[in-house]
């Protein structure tokens, strides 16, 4: 059976939130991973390879609709070269394949304050991402940019963790231009991306949490 929408990155935390509203609204949807977690929607049809490449043709099968998620942390890959490899490199790769199969509808998570101009590296290779799909030809583009994401993650991240306690109690000095800089429950970044699906305007489209 052909599923028409696919997540990219459904280990996250955004995405395990993603999956968990998903299956509140059983709605089919494919999921390419390079794993399953322990715990998941029963749902879900999972493409898993250690090399999502292995498997994304398959994947994206019939997909008109993709949500991506994917990412790490520089200390996770081990360098910056492999962060950007995976949160750069591996998304546009998956990209290019997917317009090639037909997908018009590209949703994409990054961040506030990605610009490919930026002096932050991790701001740089969101916006070079976000630059690139921007230009890469689908139907619609929709690119969210959350800030400090708040949620339970299973990895640990303590430079996040902090800012996850003290976030929410800056959060109500943020006010008008920079209400954007308020801390974003990662599950209003998934409600966000399952409330664009179906949108049918053409174009590109930022959306920020203030």
């Amino acid at each position: 059976m052909s599923i028409n929408r696919l997540y990219i990155g459904a280990t996250g935390l955004i995405g395990q939130c993603f999956l968990q509203e998903n299956s509140q609204l059983n709605k089919d949807l494919a999921v390419l991973a390079r794993s399953k977690p322990k715990q998941r929607p029963s749902v879900e049809h999972w493409h898993c390879a250690p090399e999502l490449r292995a498997v994304a043709a398959t994947a994206l099968a019939g997909v008109t609709t993709v949500f991506c998620s994917l990412g790490t942390t520089r200390a996770k890959a081990g360098s910056k070269a492999a962060f950007a490899a995976i949160d750069r490199d591996l998304t546009l790769e998956l990209a290019h394949l997917a317009l090639a199969a037909g997908v018009t509808h590209w949703i994409q998570v990054s961040a506030l304050g990605a610009n490919p101009r930026s002096l932050v590296y991790y701001n740089r290779i969101k916006g070079e991402v976000d630059s690139a799909l921007s230009g890469m030809g689908f139907d619609r583009v929709d690119i969210l940019q959350p800030s400090l994401l708040l949620g339970p993650r299973s990895e640990k991240r303590p430079g996040e963790a902090l800012g996850q306690r003290v976030m929410p109690l800056l959060n109500p000095l943020f006010q008008g231009p920079l209400r954007a800089y308020r801390a974003t429950p990662a599950m209003a970044v998934a409600q966000k991306m399952l409330a664009l699906e179906g949108a049918t305007e053409s174009g590109v489209f930022h959306h920020d949490f203030g």
